[in-house]
């Protein structure tokens, strides 16, 4: 027997109990304790729980970052910023293949159609829509001016398919877009379209708004409509935000809602009326390139209104579960037209088409995938309200910032990997440059393995963007050499981090952003485990444009700044980035 054994044979069955649970209750305390103790040290120590904290943990974070700053370059005294034409930089067609494309041997009138009635996926689920009536329609092999006769079908953003009729890059047969406004902005512009019907199928713009938002805004303004959702917004008891006007239907048929409505209580260049629009958007977090990126940051947390179309609301449980839908604007009837010098037997194609989409158990389908279900809904304003879409576009331009001095730094990835990127890269960075007004502030940095800040935030007059131009021009990406792809880009997010914090001690009432130009690897430096929480404290939006992959990282770290993101697979020059550019400038 041991010793410890026989210590214990001295004790009864009580004592030897009450020394069992009290061994026991001993180590429960430490196991408690220090479960407590490293929650509390994990929480101050790599949380940043506040704004103040996160700018301490930017502090240290960066004493472990490479950076050299790259001398001032000379500029010319008669440089002259260089004009580029977002019209001139749409890519070829290709890039928006054709959804349904009848064999050949037919005869086939094309149709362009807005993208949320044309999504390729399983035949019968909401958003095919269109495609289900071309490939039914297709099969009955029709026979006009004995000639088989077939539909083809091409989803098309509807901003950018307006974009290519009006440039004559590309002019299909028809084009249906998601509302008329667009087909009234072509108008606008000197270009008209033949009206085949006024609706292939039945859908409206709307807002949805969580239900507690919804039930507060009705008991303080007694109705819930884009005028009282405006004035919650401007009034900071709403988070909500809407889609580029340049491209989304439902944005811009929201854009026109606000500034051509009786809103304001002015005429529509009276300072009064846009200095009530500049507090309206001094409060919308961000504008994003579309709605699947609005409804990401809603599910962050960072909205608690957003705009979508009806069908769009309707085909979510999640959506239809915690928000209501409120509709505005100019119906979203989804008309067809034909473009002019198409040939008879083309329109008689359109036309048959048309009477087999109008059949009811063909409706009937439609609203099986969420349209046609707000047939009650009735529009009071200017029917050719889109007409307007061009000015407004214009004065969207000019004070979508509601008045704030922007303050931007370009990050860009001069790592080996992005070598097949470099003339894009170069033509965005040209195009922002255009963008960008001379009273904001625009800083310019690159990493490999390392930081180089090239132009430290600064006046963007014309020899400072000379200088950004040639900056950018001088970046060479190491010739693609693949023992040199060493990728630091939170290291370079971090520095352009403090850059912006510097900035905002001299500007405290301007919008900072990031727009970070990447593959977004990270090889090198801080990863992005080590670094969300701090970004995401501090107050600037990161824009990244992502190339050649999808980097779920970099478009959570953009979403959780307040920021959006978009992917480019394309090593040539890219519409949509042009047009996110424009959203986010």
């Amino acid at each position: 027997m041991s010793l410890f054994s026989k210590d214990l044979s001295r004790f009864g069955k009580k004592q030897m109990w009450a020394l069992i649970a009290f061994i026991i209750l001993i180590i429960f305390i430490s196991v408690f304790s220090f479960i407590t103790l490293r929650a509390h040290f994990r929480e101050t120590s790599d949380s940043p729980r506040s704004y103040s904290g996160a700018s301490k943990d930017l502090t240290n974070l960066l004493k472990d970052v490479n950076t050299e700053t790259i001398g001032r370059v000379p500029v010319s005294s008669t440089y002259t910023p260089p004009e580029t034409d977002l019209l001139e930089l749409l890519p070829d067609i290709s890039r928006f293949p054709a959804q349904v494309f009848p064999p050949s041997g037919k005869l086939t009138a094309e149709i362009v159609t807005s993208t949320e009635k044309a999504i390729p996926s399983s035949p019968g689920t909401p958003g095919r829509w269109l495609i289900d009536m071309a490939e039914a329609f297709n099969a009955q092999e029709r026979v006009i001016g004995g000639n088989m006769v077939a539909i083809s079908i091409r989803a098309i953003p509807s901003g950018v398919a307006a974009d290519y009729i009006v440039k004559g890059k590309y002019v299909p047969d028809a084009f249906t877009p998601a509302s008329r406004l667009w087909v009234d902005a072509l108008a606008a512009r000197g270009v008209t379209l033949d009206l085949i019907t006024e609706s292939l199928v039945g859908n409206v713009a709307g807002m949805a708004i969580k239900k507690e938002n919804f039930s507060q805004i009705l008991k303080q303004y007694e109705a819930v409509n884009v005028d009282t959702v405006v004035r919650a917004v401007t009034a900071g008891e709403l988070l909500f935000g809407y889609t580029s006007p340049n491209v989304s239907t439902t944005g811009a048929n929201f854009l026109l809602t606000v500034l051509y409505g009786p809103l304001f209580d002015a005429p529509l260049h009276a300072p009064k009326r846009m200095l009530e629009f500049e507090k309206f958007q001094t409060k919308i977090p961000f504008i994003a390139y579309d709605t699947p990126l609005m409804v990401q940051s809603a599910r962050r947390g960072m909205l608690d209104g957003f705009v979508l179309e009806h069908q769009q609301y309707k085909s979510s449980a999640e959506l239809q579960e915690g928000y209501e839908f409120v509709p505005f604007g100019l119906p979203h009837d989804n008309p067809l037209y034909s473009t002019h010098n198409i040939s008879k037997q083309k329109k008689e194609i359109l036309l048959s088409f048309t009477e087999f989409c109008l059949e009811p158990e063909n409706q009937l389908l439609a609203q099986n995938q969420g349209f046609n279900l707000f047939q009650d809904y009735s529009f009071q304003g200017n029917p050719k309200i889109g007409e307007e879409l061009p000015e407004a576009l214009e004065l969207f331009r000019k004070n979508k910032r509601g008045g704030k001095k922007l303050i931007v730094a370009f990050v860009v990835d001069n790592s080996p990997s992005m070598a097949p990127y470099a003339n894009p890269i170069l033509s965005y960075m040209r195009h922002a440059a255009n963008l960008i007004g001379q009273d904001s502030r625009v800083g310019l940095l690159s990493f490999d393995s390392k930081v180089s800040i090239h132009l430290p935030a600064s006046g963007f007059d014309l020899p400072h963007r000379e200088r950004f131009l040639q900056s950018v021009s001088s970046l060479n990406f190491h010739n693609g050499e693949s023992d040199q792809n060493a990728s630091a880009l939170v290291n370079a997010i971090l520095v352009a981090e403090k850059m912006l914090l510097d900035e905002r001690e001299r500007n405290p009432e301007a919008e900072l952003i990031i727009i970070a130009l990447s593959d977004g690897i990270v090889n090198f430096g801080h990863s992005y485990a080590k670094a969300h929480k701090t970004i995401q404290q501090l107050d600037v939006a990161i824009h990244a444009l992502i190339f050649a992959g999808e980097s779920q990282d970099f478009q959570d770290l953009a979403l959780d700044s307040g920021g959006t993101y978009l992917l480019t697979h394309d090593t040539f020059l890219d519409h949509g980035v042009k047009n996110f550019l424009v959203t986010i400038l």
